[in-house]
């Protein structure tokens, strides 16, 4: 009765050895999810850049018309912006809203949500939260503080 299940456990830890051996052996991952213009530097160009200032780069990712990396240098972790076209690092963009991250967070816990990750994504503050049993992924207005839409995970 478990020899039918042999094979399948076979196929299975041949597939987690050749995720892990690419994981391993190639630690950047690139993700291309708009059209790229076509006079854009090369990617192998801006890495080769990046490396040889010594950055170690973990992820690339082509978005909102700039390259995306997260990157060490020295101990420490960068999150760059790369201009596509002229592959230089772009100077890091401050923003700087009304509503504090605190007075958001109290917020959130004032509706009855426990916050268990709080992540900055492309304008919008993300928080994972649990209620009743329940997680959930609220999306924030940074300026408001207003919740814009909640999913159940």
């Amino acid at each position: 009765m478990i020899n039918h299940l042999v094979q399948p456990i076979k196929n299975l830890a041949i597939l987690i050895g050749i995720f892990l051996t690419i994981s391993l052996f190639n630690p950047i991952l690139v993700l291309a999810s708009e059209q790229l213009p076509s006079d854009d530097v090369p990617l192998s160009e801006i890495i080769g850049n990046l490396e040889s200032q010594d950055y170690f780069l973990i992820e690339v990712e082509f978005e909102n018309e700039v390259w995306d990396v997260e990157a060490y240098r020295d101990g420490q972790q960068y999150e760059l912006t790369i201009d596509p076209r002229s592959g230089n690092i772009l100077p890091p963009q401050l923003h700087q809203y009304p509503k504090a991250l605190s007075k958001i967070v109290a917020n959130v816990e004032a509706k009855g949500y426990l916050p268990i990750e709080v992540e900055y994504e492309t304008n919008i503050w993300e928080i994972e939260a649990c209620q009743n049993g329940q997680q959930y992924q609220l999306k924030i207005d940074p300026e408001s503080g207003n919740i814009i839409s909640i999913k159940e995970e």
